[in-house]
């Protein structure tokens, strides 16, 4: 089937798995993958007037993406600065891989792992969304860039800024604890702010996904 052509103008659309039997569809039926249910939504959503009504599902990715990036400059800056490193040398040789792909990688994911399941009515749980989320920000948002700030930053360093230690386990472990005190209330607040800025995000994406069918449904009554 073309999915260009809307076929809820004419019929029933159902979304069959594999394992359903397309002899138990009702008469008049049109019979779709899912990967066709989800080009389909997409086409509709897109084609929404007014945008505005769709914006979270339209834009959720890059809203994802753009919040990473922000987590990403705050972490990335304070490294550099910890360091000793010129911030203008700093910010041109660590944006990209510290910046500019955990922000991609976030808001890819966010659209492949979280939004895509809600549109095309993979999970009814929302639950489950909203963890799926939050794992995501917090690792690229937070994590991620936690991971690579300090290394390009000492990479990039004239001296060693690292707090000294003695080589063991324990030395290693109190120098990172030194080094990540003054920034560990930060830290928190930008994996808490990620994680209720997605929330929010998913539920009005939920909210704008359920206008639509409403909108579908009520169309389909008329005819």
């Amino acid at each position: 089937m073309d999915v260009d052509e809307d076929p809820t103008s004419k019929h029933t659309v159902i979304a069959v798995r594999r394992s359903m039997d397309r002899n138990l569809l009702p008469e008049g039926a049109v019979f779709m993958t899912e990967q066709q249910i989800q080009l389909l939504q997409w086409k509709r959503i897109k084609r929404w007037q007014p945008s505005s009504e769709v914006w979270a599902l339209k834009y959720g990715m890059y809203a994802a993406g753009g919040l990473t990036a922000i987590s990403s400059l705050v972490i990335n800056h304070y490294f550099l600065r910890r360091f000793g490193v010129s911030l203008f040398r700093g910010f041109t040789a660590t944006l990209l891989p510290n910046v500019f792909i955990p922000s991609v990688s976030n808001g890819v994911s966010n659209q492949v792992w979280v939004t895509n399941k809600l549109v095309n009515g993979q999970t009814n749980c929302i639950s489950c969304l909203l963890i799926r989320a939050s794992l995501i920000q917090w690792t690229f948002g937070v994590l991620t860039p936690l991971c690579l700030a300090p290394i390009s930053s000492s990479l990039l360093a004239e001296t060693s800024m690292m707090p000294a230690s003695s080589g063991n386990a324990l030395g290693i472990t109190g120098a990172l604890r030194k080094l990540l005190q003054p920034v560990s209330k930060t830290l928190l607040t930008l994996g808490l702010l990620h994680t209720l800025a997605v929330s929010l995000l998913i539920f009005k994406q939920e909210h704008e996904l359920d206008t639509i069918m409403q909108e579908f449904t009520f169309n389909e009554e008329k005819l």
